[in-house]
């Protein structure tokens, strides 16, 4: 099974409503007094999940996207 994620530590078609990554204290239009929780480290969850291969890329750098994706077969 492969599962990629895009976080952008906000639903951005929301009004700006805060995702369980959000840094805490961070501020938006929803939580105009910043995040109260600790976020959610999902690379951590994928590893105590069991995953047996779990990398991390940035979307504007789709040469390293592809090299990652070739490395997960």
């Amino acid at each position: 099974m492969t599962y990629l994620l895009h976080n952008n530590k906000v639903y951005g078609l929301t009004t700006g409503q805060t995702a369980p990554t959000s840094d805490k204290g961070f501020k938006t239009k929803s939580t105009p007094s910043g995040v109260l929780e600790k976020p959610v480290n999902p690379v951590l969850l994928a590893l105590a999940s069991g995953a047996t291969y779990v990398a991390r890329g940035f979307s504007g750098d789709t040469s390293h996207l592809s090299e990652i994706n070739k490395k997960r077969l």
